[in-house]
């Protein structure tokens, strides 16, 4: 004698999610009725335990229902609607492993072609290694590629240095990479908060003529950013920083212009 197998709990989810809750019997749903898994060949006649030969019906009416079966054409369009979308998914899952992996393919020939682009800029004498590449990889990761080649030709034009045979001297070249991060950070600040070029050299007029503490000029970019999110004229803003008598009287005209009271 055939011994039946018990449905597992994950099994019985994914009928009950198929077939949408609904008794297939009858068309009650949950939660109003209790569901059970049912088999659309009863096994004992031969019906399989399999998610192809399962069913969602109510209690009552397969209680009722004994070893009476759906009609054969409605268990024919139950097993083929299934296999159709088990069909769909699985075509689905295929296309998806495609796109990540071009995505994939993508991305790698971009990040070679930033190291070429790092390597171009500091041979024939010098190459990066492994380590450098592990760094670069996370900052390309983070900001990506735009960013990272811009930010190439910025150190490199600024920090890279050369000996009287024009030889690249290796400590401006580690000095060059140390900065590729700082630069992104800088360039992504000027794109997603293109007014802080404004911020900071108003905060530079303030700090040559008053000499300001750390502490201050970290609380007037704050400041003065507030400024700009409501709408304060930057140009009056400046004027103000270049003649207000002490930094106390501008921090004070400058909270005016941010909350002015009410009349």
């Amino acid at each position: 004698m055939i011994k039946r197998k018990s449905i597992s709990k994950k099994i019985r989810f994914e009928v009950f999610k198929r077939d949408s809750f609904t008794c297939q019997y009858c068309g009650r749903k949950s939660p109003e009725i209790i569901l059970v898994i049912d088999h659309i060949q009863p096994f004992s006649k031969g019906g399989k335990d399999s998610i192809l030969n399962y069913i969602t019906s109510c209690f009552d009416c397969n209680s009722g229902k004994s070893n009476i079966e759906l009609s054969d054409q409605s268990a024919l369009n139950k097993q083929r609607n299934q296999l159709e979308l088990m069909q769909e998914k699985k075509e689905q899952i295929t296309m998806m492993l495609e796109w990540k992996q071009c995505l994939d393919e993508v991305d790698d020939q971009q990040f070679n072609y930033v190291i070429e682009k790092w390597n171009c800029l500091i041979k024939p004498n010098f190459s990066i290694n492994e380590t450098g590449i592990l760094k670069l990889k996370s900052i390309y990761k983070k900001f990506g590629i735009h960013i990272v080649l811009d930010s190439i030709s910025d150190v490199c034009s600024k920090y890279l240095k050369y000996n009287d045979n024009q030889k690249l001297i290796g400590e401006s070249i580690n000095t060059a990479f140390d900065n590729i991060e700082k630069f992104c950070n800088i360039k992504k600040t000027n794109i997603t908060k293109p007014y802080l070029k404004d911020l900071f050299y108003i905060r530079k007029i303030l700090d040559n003529r008053f000499r300001l503490s750390r502490i201050d000029l970290n609380e007037i970019i704050a400041l003065l950013e507030k400024a700009y999110i409501n709408n304060c004229d930057i140009e009056k803003v400046k004027l103000l920083a270049k003649t207000t008598y002490s930094y106390k009287q501008f921090y004070n005209t400058l909270n005016d212009f941010i909350y002015p009271e009410a009349e």
